[in-house]
């Protein structure tokens, strides 16, 4: 997983990252059928996190699959949010777990 510059974040380089590094196979794996139910609980939690800007103790895993669901589900959202500044959040952490 490459290092993502957040400076000049578009929606094309959020499509293009989470379509090479989407983990749902993985956790659809390990939640079976419980996916969508724990997959929502993820991503709100994750959610949460940015909205309050509390310290991400979100693995780069969970990050990756926020990031993926959020660009998946945002457009039906019904929620007014800045997605680009969510996707920088997320990508910031990540390149901090990264080291």
């Amino acid at each position: 997983m490459m290092c993502i510059n957040t400076t000049h974040l578009t929606l094309q380089d959020v499509a293009s990252f989470t379509l090479k590094n989407n983990p749902s196979k993985q956790f659809k794996e390990k939640w079976g059928d419980d996916y969508v139910s724990r997959a929502m609980q993820l991503w709100r939690g994750v959610k949460e996190c940015y909205l309050k800007s509390e310290v991400c103790n979100f693995t780069a895993q969970e990050l990756l699959f926020a990031m993926s669901y959020e660009y998946a589900v945002a457009p039906y959202s019904s929620e007014n949010n800045d997605a680009i500044e969510f996707y920088r959040w997320c990508f910031e952490n990540l390149n901090e777990k990264q080291g």
